[in-house]
This record gives structure tokens, sequence and C-alpha cells, in this order.
């Protein structure tokens, strides 16, 4: 199938971004527009990036796993021997 025919049933309106825009809101456009991606428009008009839901499970998971590693770490660090706040301090836990 051809670009062509896409366009011809989805329509060929570009919908674009700006950097400072809101997740919520491009979330909320993909939705209203029933898109699955946006153009990210910097101020002179060219192309800064591509928002897209596709990885957005993926980037879920990968933030939960990094928070279930920091309470694990933190948890592990007030628990033990080394719960001392000059400790994480140091190394930047609080």
């Amino acid at each position: 199938m051809a670009v062509v025919h896409i366009l011809k049933q989805k329509g060929s309106d570009v919908v674009t971004v700006k950097p400072s825009d809101m997740v919520q809101s491009i979330v909320d456009l993909l939705a209203r527009h029933r898109i699955g991606a946006v153009i990210v428009v910097d101020s002179q008009g060219g192309i800064a990036g591509i928002v897209s839901l596709q990885g957005t499970p993926q980037f879920l998971l990968q933030v939960a796993a990094m928070v279930g590693c920091a309470v694990v770490l933190f948890g592990w660090l007030l628990g033990g021997k080394y719960g001392d706040l000059q400790i994480m301090l140091l190394i930047g836990i609080v």
C-alpha cells in the first residue's frame, strides 16, 4: 500500500506541537485527532522531534523499575548499619 492511500483515508493535515507544550495537552491532542504521533517544531519551524504513544508502555515499565530500585536501596540504607543521615547525604539519596 502506498502512503497516498493512507493520506486519502486519514487526511493530510500535519499536527504539530512546541517543545514547551505539556505532555497532558499532547496526549489530549493525540486523542482528539485520533492519531498516534505529532511533530515537535522549534521556534524557526524546523523539526525538533516526534512525540509518539508507541513507546509509552516501555517507558512506564522503565520508570517503575527505577522507582522500585530506588525504594529498595533507600530501605536498605535506612534499615541497616548504613542508616546514617550523613552517609545518605554523602551519596545523594536525601
